[in-house]
């Protein structure tokens, strides 16, 4: 939240951005939800079924029985944490896409919220979020984002049963990027996890 005095002048400011004009950018999108056991072990299948998939090892090292989350102490362990993907698979007519406008500096600002996960049980704004896909590019651009949430909610698991309908959606720049997906608690990471893959590319 910004001090009181900051979000007086951000009150303050005349609304002249709001007259800009959004069009779509007519890129195609894959939004993944990657801290789940099937997805990972896609990843790790591909992985050592080619070197082509080498990227696929993008992502963070996970260290079982470490601290948990706490979200009022603003620390996030990405093994229980809800990790989703929003990966360019290709760009529009004109070369267009979220590089566009998402990423300045090649790098993911203020989507906190404007970004959020839903259950029957709950819902919940992201934590943690970073840039794909700067280690495999030749020019430095940016292949998508990964963006963390709770998976626990004022102390009740969002997904507390089979086929749980989970909801994602992220605004950017006023683009939005949302869907649906089916999870299981047994989908869940358990504990047990060295690693959490974030493929950085769409492959066909």
């Amino acid at each position: 939240m910004f001090p009181e005095e900051r979000a007086q002048q951000l009150d303050s400011l005349s609304p002249q951005s709001q007259a800009e004009r959004v069009t779509p950018d007519y890129a195609e999108y894959v939004v993944r939800l990657n801290s789940v056991k099937p997805m990972q072990a896609a990843a790790e299948r591909l992985i050592q079924i080619s070197e082509k998939y080498a990227s696929y090892a993008e992502g963070y090292g996970l260290e079982p029985g470490s601290k948990p989350t706490s979200v009022a102490d603003h620390f996030y362990n990405l093994a229980d944490l809800l990790t989703f993907s929003v990966i360019l698979k290709h760009t529009g007519p004109s070369g267009e896409s979220f590089r566009d406008f998402a990423f300045p500096e090649r790098k993911v600002r203020h989507i906190w919220a404007c970004s959020g996960i839903r259950t029957a049980n709950g819902q919940y704004d992201g934590v943690v979020a970073k840039s794909t896909g700067l280690s495999i590019s030749k020019h430095g651009e940016v292949t998508g984002i990964s963006i963390s949430f709770p998976r626990i909610v004022d102390g009740k698991p969002l997904i507390t049963q089979r086929n749980e309908k989970l909801e994602f959606r992220m605004i950017l720049n006023q683009h939005v990027f949302e869907t649906t997906f089916y999870v299981s608690p047994s989908d869940l990471f358990d504990g047990t996890e060295t690693a959490l893959r974030i493929p950085p590319t769409v492959d066909e």
